[in-house]
């Protein structure tokens, strides 16, 4: 009987520490996976901001401190009160580049690309990073934007109504138009909408507060891939958690 006993422990023993080894194995290996998928996907908005804040609108928010203010060319929107913008020049360049390259392996058929105005973003420039552009299939590189707008709703309008009137026919060509899903921003519920601005993938969530409508929005979509904007856009969702209103 001890013999028995005996042999069934030396059997289950090594099995168990052989359970624990790679059951500890395979928790370190997920911790290890999870630390690195998170520190690739950290948002941008960690640290070095800067704060925009709009006395007239009442509102502020937070973008990355490497970002500048450029024109979103936005005027003449209807019923816009006001706009603000912010992107990234490095992507900037990174665009430029990417035209450039595209255009040169075309033999300069965009006119509005031209050599001459290429020779500073192509200087440097390696044939196989070339390459990498062109053989790239997920589509065109976007701006890394920030975009705040502003309009007046003296109307009443709620903002899904807002946004249906806004964006269906006869004001573009959509047959239909239905908003994302509900966001909450600054303590105030509204709504996602991938439509609205600057000829891009453009993604923003959009509220209402007192008798006006502010659209927090980017053009930058989610992984750098070029692929198109969705509502898991992180920049958006980061800069979305600093905008609030002030007095």
């Amino acid at each position: 009987m001890k013999k028995t006993v005996l042999m069934i422990f030396a059997i289950l023993v090594p099995v168990a520490v052989l359970f624990f080894v790679g059951y500890w194995i395979i928790t370190e290996d997920l911790a290890k996976k999870t630390a690195s998928e998170s520190s690739t996907s950290t948002p941008a908005l960690t640290q070095d901001l800067r704060t925009y804040q709009n006395s007239e609108f009442k509102f502020s928010f937070q973008y990355p401190s490497t970002y500048v203010n450029y024109d979103a060319q936005m005027s003449g929107v209807e019923n816009q009160l006001f706009n603000v913008a912010f992107r990234d020049p490095a992507r900037e360049r990174e665009i430029k580049v990417e035209e450039c390259v595209t255009n040169e392996k075309y033999g300069w058929g965009n006119v509005s690309i031209t050599e001459g105005s290429c020779t500073q973003y192509l200087t440097g420039v390696t044939q196989e990073q070339k390459d990498k552009i062109l053989n790239r299939t997920t589509g065109l590189l976007h701006s890394k934007s920030v975009i705040v707008q502003v309009f007046d709703d003296s109307a009443g309008t709620d903002v899904k109504t807002w946004l249906i009137d806004r964006y269906k026919l006869p004001q573009t060509e959509l047959q239909d138009y239905a908003p994302g899903k509900q966001i909450t921003m600054a303590g105030e519920t509204g709504y996602f909408s991938n439509i609205g601005c600057c000829a891009d993938y453009f993604v923003a969530y959009v509220i209402k507060y007192g008798d006006k409508i502010y659209s927090l929005g980017t053009n930058y979509e989610l992984g750098d891939t070029g692929s198109g904007a969705t509502e898991d856009n992180t920049l958006l969702q980061e800069v979305a958690k600093t905008f609030e209103f002030v007095k």
